[in-house]
């Protein structure tokens, strides 16, 4: 995410609503699944080819075993 701010300056608010929107929902499942990443950061959210955002890097995630 952060090279596409680097690229094109500001989003667009109905970008930035459909990859707010997808953050939360990927967040939303990851919870309900106990895991919990960390270390969200522009630098570990991608986009593919067609405008979908990909959580990456969870190294520093943990696990709740409920």
């Amino acid at each position: 995410m952060s090279g596409v701010w680097a690229k094109n300056g500001k989003l667009k608010e109905d970008e930035a609503r459909s990859y707010f929107h997808q953050l939360i929902n990927a967040v939303d499942y990851c919870h309900s699944r106990g895991v919990y990443h960390r270390d969200l950061k522009p630098e570990n959210l991608l986009l593919d080819n067609n405008g979908v955002l990909k959580i990456t890097d969870f190294g520093l995630s943990t696990y709740s075993q409920q």
